[in-house]
């Protein structure tokens, strides 16, 4: 997992806040390794937007490395499921 999208990290000693901004990044990976873009946060509080953000940033890029011709293969396999 990369480090923390600034430095309003998690405190450490609150296993609670870990496990949140860990499942917002995990989600905004998800997100991005799917292809589709980075409007789909469905965090509001800052620092989980932030994960879900820095998440999809790493998912994206896996994308792109999987899919060289672009982001529309992603919505097209978005069209294909529902």
């Amino acid at each position: 997992m990369q480090n923390p999208p600034d430095s309003r990290a998690p405190d450490t000693h609150a296993p609670d806040s870990r496990d949140r901004c860990k499942k917002a990044y995990d989600r905004g990976c998800m997100w991005g390794m799917s292809g589709r873009d980075d409007s789909g946060c469905p965090f509001e509080e800052d620092i989980l937007v932030d994960w879900w953000h820095a998440g999809w940033r790493e998912g994206y890029e896996a994308f792109m490395k999987r899919h060289p011709e672009g982001a529309s293969a992603g919505q097209d396999m978005q069209r294909d499921v529902g």
